[in-house]
């Protein structure tokens, strides 16, 4: 089978809202116990906003997972801004967007990022994070179950006295961006404001083939009916949910970006129905980029 024409064992939209409504009534059934604390572990980076303060967020008992939750300090409630990781479960710093006066909650789903560094009893032999190939093969730990503490967190963020109660806005770089695309989706009509995705990976799986990043998905596909793979993959691919983006929308592509290819990023902004803006960085690599988070905030000034 060539990958080229797996598209054709996507889910339908009718699937795709089954799934979605699955995730939102999980997480709302969910029990969640939070611990914050002020204590940043010695030899972490303190970049972060005055009143950053680390969430640990505990699921049905059983589960953890972590976040770095930055509320607004004064005046009136503010918008909340959500920040996901790339596919290194990294926690990034972004004091400009926390000084900008929103209220910012940076994640890390599934637990592979803690307060004392990474969980590595959580990876892949070769070194990767299994999320995406356990997507592929329709395991536990796959990206719905990352969507899933995602939504729980935001959830709660929402609920905090220093958040407006009008909505949510997602960003991110790499799987962050592409994640942030996914999450919009989630929350579209039930309060996603806007989505600025940088480099978005999990984008048109078909047109990616497996160059870049995409080949952490070769040893899974092999391993599973591809039929199957490409189905569940379909799920967590941002050109799927294009459809249901009818907010605004912020991509980036790095014309020396060999990780998440620019035209897999073009052919997304292609999908999408209403208010969108792509700007393409000739000469950037792979990566953060203070660029990107320039154009973010005053994406985030117009729309959230």
């Amino acid at each position: 089978m060539e990958f080229a024409d797996c598209e054709k064992y996507y889910p339908t939209h009718e699937e795709l809202e089954a799934w979605i409504e699955g995730i939102h009534k999980e997480a709302e059934a969910a029990t969640l116990e939070t611990e914050i604390s002020g204590d940043f572990p010695l030899g972490m980076v303190r970049a972060f906003h005055s009143s950053a303060r680390i969430v640990k967020f505990t699921v049905n008992q059983t589960h953890a997972f972590w976040g770095i939750w930055i509320p607004k300090e004064t005046g009136s409630p503010a918008p909340l801004l959500v920040h996901v990781p790339g596919y290194g479960a990294e926690l990034s710093c972004h004091p400009d967007v926390a000084g900008a006066g929103y209220n910012v909650l940076l994640l890390s789903p599934l637990g592979y990022w803690t307060p004392n560094g990474f969980d590595d009893t959580l990876r892949m032999e070769n070194g990767n994070w299994p999320v995406l190939p356990n997507t592929a093969e329709g395991k536990k730990g796959g990206y719905r179950d990352w969507l899933l503490d995602a939504v729980i967190a935001v959830n709660w963020a929402r609920a905090q006295a220093t958040v407006q109660d009008s909505g949510v806005s997602f960003y991110g770089t790499s799987q962050g961006g592409g994640t942030a695309l996914l999450m919009g989706s989630l929350f579209a009509g039930r309060g996603t404001r806007c989505v600025a995705a940088d480099e978005p990976f999990l984008t048109n799986y078909p047109q990616a083939g497996l160059r870049g990043a995409y080949g952490v998905l070769a040893d899974a596909i092999k391993s599973t009916d591809e039929k199957e793979s490409h189905h569940n993959l379909g799920f967590a691919d941002t050109s799927t949910h294009a459809y249901r983006m009818n907010y605004p929308v912020l991509l980036t592509g790095g014309g020396n970006d060999s990780v998440c290819p620019p035209d897999t990023v073009e052919s997304l902004f292609e999908r999408l129905p209403k208010t969108k803006s792509y700007t393409f960085l000739h000469d950037h690599p792979h990566g953060y980029n203070q660029r990107f988070v320039t154009l973010a905030l005053s994406w985030f000034g117009l729309f959230a």
